[in-house]
């Protein structure tokens, strides 16, 4: 085998181990990003299930309180006063 054949095999072993170390990389990037996807999916799913309970929470104590301003708006003649609140 001439030098020549040699160098040349070489040269295709070395591509070939670049190319094995790319796909590598490539298959972790693709993990690693899943695995972020997943968390990203997880976190979402967390704040929306606490902005269900505090709109929840919230919801009802507003509702008594509009209904009070309500009455108390009402309840008021002096339209002066109605404008103020």
């Amino acid at each position: 085998m001439s030098s020549e054949d040699r160098s040349s095999i070489d040269e295709i072993m070395r591509e070939l181990e670049r190319e094995k170390a790319a796909h590598q990389q490539a298959k972790a990037d693709a993990e690693q990003q899943r695995r972020l996807k997943d968390a990203l999916e997880e976190a979402v799913r967390s704040r929306d299930a606490v902005l269900s309970a505090v709109v929840h929470d919230l919801r009802n104590p507003l509702h008594i309180i509009s209904l009070a301003a309500g009455t108390l708006l009402s309840s008021v003649s002096d339209s002066s006063i109605r404008r103020s609140v």
